[in-house]
């Protein structure tokens, strides 16, 4: 971290920056407020992150603390500890604001205002984030670490965090439902006791991602998991090329992350009210706008991204040399599926074309949603998405659409993915 920060709305700002990285400036909502009784106004949080069923809220604190970390004594340490006991205090102020529905509508980072209803939000989690403004100049082995970084308080689990832990942390677990997964896997591990001896945030990072078998094991079965430290560093320098590699593979599903974003642009917009007039519409008005649509895709964590980016990127290297490629995933648990489509010339055409064989595929499938994702053709310079989603629709030419379906589906693409293609399970 660079010297010049030295204040705490510095601080926010720079976690700001990762959230927005992390989930989009469409879910980041920073200092909410609300209208206190007497009139006035309050801040509820730092920053807020509602997701589904999830609110992570965040509370951010500095201190200024020069002083080597083998030369602090129990005072300065004190001192530290006083600064998260603040933070963890102000997330009373959340509590309240939720019990008493006072927010009412909230205004992300990127200026959308959305209604907020507590009662959407079965999850609260608070996240604190403590910067030690001197202490980034020591080697990290060196720097403060919290013994106790979580405590279940005003309702909430509660997990503590150094700012540059938090930055490392985002450089691994870059998506929102990945990130909600981590913090409440080791919410429940520390919660029932089987972690032995305590870890840090950073040590567990590294073994939930080399070894989730044990992890799955211990939660499963109760088993209490002795774990030793310096873990993220063997991470790092052993799983090195894994690491690599991983990020490697990783690159196609960034153009999911492209298509999120892109769709919140285009909050509003529906391209599909002249295709429907033709083609005809669903019984029931359950259309998915742009929004709602963008909301489900940021649902995907980096690995089903990744998988569903390769597959779209395959349909726009056929689309080079063919009319049209496209390809179904579903995801037969839930009856979800994604459809992605590449098509060149005239983009009306293309969303006649993806309106037709998203609905094709939710009557034959007997789904419960689908979202469908069009855009042109690979080497394009300048690139479109069109998005068309289906939840709880009915048709009433629903027979039809099967019969048709039936030319144009075989057996849905179902790929088996691992995050790293080496053996992890030697660490």
């Amino acid at each position: 971290m660079d010297n010049h920060i030295r204040s705490g709305g510095d601080v926010e700002d720079l976690v700001e920056v990762i959230c927005n990285k992390m989930f989009f400036s469409d879910f980041v909502v920073r200092n909410p407020k609300y209208i206190k009784s007497s009139g006035s106004e309050k801040e509820a949080a730092d920053l807020l992150v509602p997701f589904k069923d999830y609110l992570l809220v965040f509370q951010v604190k500095t201190k200024i603390d020069l002083t080597p970390p083998n030369e602090k004594v129990d005072l300065d340490f004190q001192r530290i500890s006083d600064t998260a006991e603040k933070a963890i205090k102000q997330l009373k102020t959340i509590r309240r604001a939720l019990d008493n529905d006072w927010l009412g509508v909230i205004q992300t980072v990127r200026g959308f205002e959305i209604p907020f209803n507590t009662s959407d939000y079965e999850h609260v989690i608070g996240i604190v984030i403590i910067d030690i403004i001197g202490e980034e100049k020591f080697p990290r082995k060196e720097r403060t670490e919290f013994l106790r970084d979580y405590i279940s308080k005003y309702g909430m689990p509660i997990h503590v965090m150094m700012r540059d832990d938090f930055e490392l942390l985002a450089t691994e677990i870059d998506t929102l439902p990945d990130f909600v997964k981590f913090l409440s896997t080791r919410e429940e591990m520390i919660r029932r006791g089987l972690l032995k001896p305590p870890i840090s945030l950073i040590d567990f990072l590294a073994f939930y991602k080399t070894r989730p078998d044990l992890i799955e094991k211990s939660l499963n079965e109760g088993i209490c998991l002795h774990l030793g430290d310096a873990m993220w560093e063997e991470y790092q320098e052993k799983f090195s090329s894994d690491i690599q590699q991983r990020n490697q593979l990783n690159r196609p599903s960034y153009i999911i992350d492209e298509i999120i974003d892109f769709l919140y642009s285009s909050s509003g917009y529906n391209a599909f009210d002249h295709v429907a007039e033709e083609l005809g519409s669903p019984k029931l008005d359950d259309v998915m706008g742009y929004l709602t649509s963008a909301r489900e895709i940021a649902s995907l964590d980096r690995l089903q991204r990744r998988v569903l980016g390769k597959r779209f990127l395959d349909c726009m290297r056929k689309a080079e040399s063919k009319d049209f490629s496209y390809s179904l995933m579903v995801d037969q648990k839930l009856s979800h599926a994604y459809l992605v489509l590449s098509m060149g010339g005239d983009r009306e055409n293309r969303q006649y074309r993806l309106h037709h064989l998203c609905c094709m595929a939710y009557c034959l499938r007997d789904l419960n949603q689908i979202i469908g994702i069009a855009t042109e053709p690979l080497s394009v310079t300048h690139r479109s998405f069109d998005v068309y989603g289906l939840n709880g629709a009915e048709f009433e030419n629903k027979d039809e659409l099967i019969e048709q379906a039936k030319k144009y589906f075989g057996k849905p693409y179902q790929p088996i993915e691992t995050e790293y293609q080496g053996n992890m399970d030697d660490t």
